[in-house]
């Protein structure tokens, strides 16, 4: 694993599954964001932060497509988030945290086909 975060591409040479390490990462660093904050503010701010990197990161390996989906899946969480927490009359900040949620999961099956 310790090889795979210096050396991806020689690491799957050797038979390391990436993406399952790269997964696993993923999930320990959103739960430790989210235990180690406490103020509901905090973890949106965090959300924000690394969940379209994540998304964007599922659909394209290239830096220039990455940051340009990630400002895509910002943007379009949290107007749907917005609209939503607006209509069913729910916290706003969960709301767009759902969202960023659900673009993770969309990227994550898109990213497999």
């Amino acid at each position: 694993v310790v090889f795979w975060a210096f050396d991806e591409p020689a690491a799957a040479a050797i038979g390391v599954r990436g993406g399952l390490v790269r997964d696993v990462l993923f999930v320990l660093l959103a739960v430790t964001i989210v235990v180690a904050m406490k103020l509901v503010g905090v973890v949106l701010a965090t959300a924000l932060l690394v969940a379209p990197a994540a998304a964007a990161l599922r659909l394209s390996a290239r830096l220039g497509p990455v940051v340009v989906l990630s400002a895509a899946v910002s943007f379009v969480s949290l107007v749907g988030g917005l609209v939503l927490s607006i209509e069913m009359d729910l916290p706003p900040g969960a709301c767009v945290v759902a969202g960023l949620v659900v673009a993770y999961g969309v990227a994550r099956g898109v990213g497999r086909v």
